[in-house]
């Protein structure tokens, strides 16, 4: 069974960056409109589309004619909230991080008043576009895809990046071999892209909308200075963590793990683990509803899949799974030994008892710093009473003496 509302519900980003339908719409050629751009590099063919409101062109170098992807904002795209500021992050991050399961970023620039991002291009299909024809996966195919897509989120947890958008849309796959997308045949590669809703996880500054108009070279402190509004839930509805949707700006590496194990069901089931007519009701069944096990989909899933997968999607974000090798490793062990659920639930409650420690711990450092603080008040006011007795004593004394001091001399006896 397909998966229709990957289709019907959006991703919220639209709405962000305020895009006019008939813009999704409309053709490549008044998308772009630029037959070739950064003075080298010659537009072939429109293939798709990103979540700033840019649009992905397959492209070819003059000199050498090789081909690579490049991913164009226009400058009537730029002037609207928040969409060049998160292009030029993306850009920057792209071209930055280096991973064999990330998008592989070559240089950025600015063309006038576009800006473009040129990437390696990976001839394949994206996840979402497989499961739109095939249905759903193996689940070992799913589960090598999800492997590869952990080690980039491993990749981007050591830089401190959080992706919030991971989705099968923003998961490219493609054959080392040119074998059926559909079977289960070995080479397989999964790379996750999209950069566009990114962000440092310390990053913690708001929008600025005067230095998003500003080109980068005359604003080298832009990636910082964008950042997501408050109380805004950004990313794709299906596979939005439930601290994204109450908060984008909440969403941390678990959000990312969420999304993994959302991408995860969805491959392996064909269904979303939550479903709705709108955004809204989606992101209320993800902050209210329990999902359904995935076995209760596909009866022939081994239990230990099942097992991580619900691990995954856990509602608390500290009560999944961390993000990291640690991840990498729980997947790799679910695929050498799928039917060992029992595993999977020994490591869940070693979490459990390590967050139990982390709490425990957590106190005992709020009440010895308590403690010490009535210590250092007790001593403080003591200090204090002592101080105030001791001066309530001295005027007394030096009454005293000032008395002794004006008794006049007695006259001397003349008897």
């Amino acid at each position: 069974m397909p998966l229709p509302l990957i289709a019907r519900v959006p991703s919220t980003s639209r709405s962000l960056f305020a895009l006019p339908e008939e813009e999704e719409n409309c053709s490549p050629c008044t998308k772009a409109n630029l037959p070739s751009i950064g003075g080298r590099y010659t537009l072939i063919e429109h293939i798709g589309s990103g979540s700033s409101g840019s649009a992905v062109f397959e492209a070819t170098r003059d000199g050498d004619h090789a081909t690579f992807a490049i991913k164009v904002l226009r400058g009537m795209h730029g002037a609207t909230a928040c969409a060049l500021p998160r292009f030029i992050r993306e850009a920057e991050l792209t071209c930055e991080l280096k991973h064999p399961h990330l998008a592989a970023g070559v240089e950025w620039g600015v063309d006038g008043d576009d800006h473009y991002l040129v990437m390696k291009l990976v001839r394949g299909k994206s996840l979402e576009s497989m499961l739109m024809d095939c249905g759903r996966l193996e689940w070992q195919v799913a589960t090598e895809l999800v492997l590869h897509v952990a080690r980039a989120l491993a990749h981007l947890e050591s830089h401190g990046i959080v992706h919030r958008d991971v989705k099968p849309e923003n998961i490219m796959c493609h054959y080392a071999t040119h074998g059926d997308a559909c079977s289960t045949e070995s080479g397989l590669i999964g790379v996750l892209i999209d950069f566009g809703l990114a962000r440092r996880a310390t990053d913690t500054a708001s929008c600025d909308d005067e230095s998003a108009t500003k080109p980068p070279s005359t604003s080298p402190s832009i990636l910082r200075r964008v950042a997501t509004p408050a109380w805004s839930a950004i990313g794709s509805p299906g596979f939005m963590a439930p601290e994204q949707v109450r908060d984008a700006r909440a969403a941390r590496h678990a959000a990312d793990v969420y999304g993994l194990g959302a991408t995860w069901y969805a491959a392996i089931t064909g269904v979303l683990p939550f479903t709705g007519s709108s955004p809204v009701k989606v992101m209320q069944q993800v902050l209210n509803g329990e999902v359904l096990p995935a076995r209760t989909h596909v009866a022939e899933l081994p239990p230990a899949v099942d097992e991580l997968i619900g691990w995954l999607l856990q509602k608390k974000p500290r009560e999944r799974p961390p993000c990291g090798p640690s991840l990498v490793a729980e997947i790799e062990a679910v695929q050498a030994s799928p039917h060992d659920a029992q595993r999977i639930r020994r490591a869940r409650q070693a979490h459990r008892r390590r967050l139990a420690r982390e709490d425990a711990l957590a106190t005992a450092k709020h009440v010895a710093a308590l403690a010490l603080g009535l210590l250092l008040f007790a001593i403080l006011v003591f200090e204090t009473l002592k101080m105030t007795w001791d001066q309530s004593e001295a005027p007394v004394i030096e009454l005293e003496a000032a008395d002794l001091e004006l008794q006049p001399d007695s006259p001397p006896d003349t008897s």
